[in-house]
C-alpha cells in the first residue's frame, strides 16, 4: 500500500501536537486539554486526519488506514511537535 506523504500533512501533525501538548503542559484540568485537542482537530483534521498522538497513528496503521511510511512520518512530526511544546513551556515558565 503506497500512501503519498505531503509536507502539509506533516506540518499539520506537528502543529496540532504542539497545540495539544501545550494545553496538557499548561493545565492539569481536563477541560482546557479537551478544548485544545478539539481546536487542533478542527484546524488540522481535514489535512492530516487529526491524529496528534503516536498511539492513534499506530492504531490507524494496524487498521490499514495509513501506510507504514506515513506512520513513521507522522510519529516523527508528532515527536517534533511535542519537543517544541516542551521547549516553549520551559521558556515560558523560566525552567
Amino acid at each position: 500500500m503506497y500512501d503519498k506523504i505531503e509536507l502539509d500533512q506533516l506540518f499539520a501533525e506537528c502543529v496540532g501536537t504542539y497545540v495539544f501538548f501545550m494545553c496538557i503542559l499548561q493545565s492539569s484540568d481536563p477541560l482546557p486539554i479537551a478544548i485544545g485537542l478539539l481546536a487542533a482537530v478542527y484546524m488540522f483534521g481535514k489535512v492530516s486526519g487529526g491524529f496528534f498522538n503516536s498511539t492513534l497513528s499506530f492504531i490507524m496503521y494496524l487498521k490499514g488506514t495509513i501506510s507504514i511510511t506515513k506512520f513513521f512520518a507522522y510519529v516523527f512530526a508528532q515527536t517534533v511537535g511535542g519537543i517544541l511544546a516542551l521547549a516553549t513551556w520551559k521558556i515560558i515558565n523560566n525552567q
